[in-house]
């Protein structure tokens, strides 16, 4: 859980203005969410406010500290990390007895951000009283003051939905530490500290390489100095990685560590021999497809010689656990496609003593992408293709798991609404 502040309860009861904080997607993801952490650090400075994680307890959401009910709350802060939460929220809304019509709820205002928010803005303004475009940095304390004064000085906060759409406000913050480390998070008791925004590849499918164009780093300097001092295992937030210019230097200051998904061919034995020096002994990997016929439509570079050489790489280097990303979907997909994802996890598991996990989604055509236009295949014949691969792996090192939402239909449909 987080730092309790002294007094919750008289500084909620003092309070002019009470900021309940929440992801839809559950108290993991509140909790380890940097930007609610960001937002959190900025409101607290803010005489007069009191900001707070809100946490499912007794099946109904409450403070963190204060155990004050939702409806408490004058401004709730939610920040949507796919557009899935769209309806993640709105089954909070009702479960919690409030409209989900901005215009109808008396004592709730509601504000949005997060990617989720950015792929489709004026669809989240049905439920929000107000939603940010972009980075928040710098300016949090002046974006809340716009909400509650509902002015138009700030571009990136839409307070309905006839503005224009804004692009994406880009910025990094000043503070790129998360708050606290929590037992109760996605990554237990690791400190999130963020290395930087965007991503310098164009993979076809991900709408992060084409709504953020530019690749913004924080610099080495600043993420050691944060860091430097933290007896808690250091999780570094980035969609790229080992694209960090000075990565070599933070991966070296830091004593324990822990890694978001990395492009297997930025990988190196250096790298390799450096993280294991660290006892990291688990790290996830990002293929995505098995051969190059379904690379070249990702965009995706796919190097099988490679990929089994960092295996192999990481095998001797000691590490127990590899989990490998794949999509299934995707357009153009036969039966040889999958085939060859199936091929290839035999060709790993052959050479290789590491507990590996095939973990797998299905494809969803994101607006702003190349390939936006693509239908988006049905989740039956996907499973089959899911159960197909299940059928042929019977390694005992080998483990299957798929992350198919029960809202990605949905989430479909609300991306191709007009």
């Amino acid at each position: 859980m987080s730092t309790e502040p002294r007094n919750p309860l008289i500084d909620f009861n003092s309070a002019g203005i009470r900021v309940g904080l929440l992801c839809p997607g559950g108290d993991q993801a509140t909790l380890s969410s940097l930007a609610l952490h960001f937002i959190k650090r900025e409101l607290d400075k803010v005489p007069g406010w009191f900001s707070e994680f809100l946490l499912n307890k007794r099946n109904y959401l409450y403070g963190e500290y204060t155990d004050k009910p939702l409806v408490k709350y004058d401004i709730l802060a939610v920040t949507a990390s796919w557009l899935g939460d769209y309806f993640r929220l709105k089954k909070i809304l009702e479960k919690h007895q409030l409209s989900e019509h901005p215009g109808k709820r008396k004592n709730l205002k509601i504000i949005m951000g997060g990617p989720g928010v950015v792929v489709k803005p004026d669809v989240f303004l049905d439920i929000a009283d107000g939603v940010f475009v972009g980075d928040a940095d710098k300016i949090i304390a002046e974006i809340f003051d716009a909400f509650i004064s509902g002015s138009d000085d700030i571009p990136w906060l839409m307070l309905n939905q006839n503005q224009t759409l804004p692009s994406p406000r880009k910025s990094m913050p000043n503070q790129g530490i998360a708050l606290f480390s929590s037992a109760y998070a996605v990554y237990p008791k690791v400190r999130l500290v963020e290395v930087s925004r965007g991503c310098p590849f164009r993979c076809s499918f991900c709408w992060l390489s084409h709504s953020r164009r530019d690749f913004q780093t924080r610099s080495s300097i600043e993420v050691i100095s944060e860091t430097g001092n933290l007896k808690e295992r250091i999780g570094l937030v980035s969609a790229a990685i080992l694209s960090h210019p000075d990565i070599n230097r933070i991966l070296t200051s830091l004593t324990r560590i822990a890694l978001p998904s990395c492009r297997y061919d930025l990988l190196n034995k250096d790298i390799i021999d450096q993280l294991s020096s660290k006892q990291v002994n688990s790290i996830t990997l990002a293929p995505e497809v098995g051969n190059d016929k379904m690379s070249d439509i990702i965009c995706k570079n796919f190097d099988l010689d490679k990929l089994l050489n960092v295996a192999e790489l990481l095998d001797k280097a000691g590490f127990k656990k590899l989990k490998l990303y794949f999509m299934l979907g995707l357009p153009h997909e036969d039966i040889d496609d999958v085939q060859s994802i199936f091929q290839l996890l035999e060709k790993i598991s052959q050479t290789s003593k590491m507990s590996i996990t095939a973990s797998f989604s299905q494809f969803i055509p994101m607006p702003g992408t190349p390939l936006e236009n693509e239908e988006m295949e049905k989740i039956s014949p996907v499973l089959d293709k899911y159960k197909f691969l299940q059928s042929k792996l019977t390694q005992s090192n080998i483990s299957l798991k798929n992350n198919f939402s029960s809202l990605n239909n949905r989430v479909y449909k609300l991306i191709n609404q007009k």
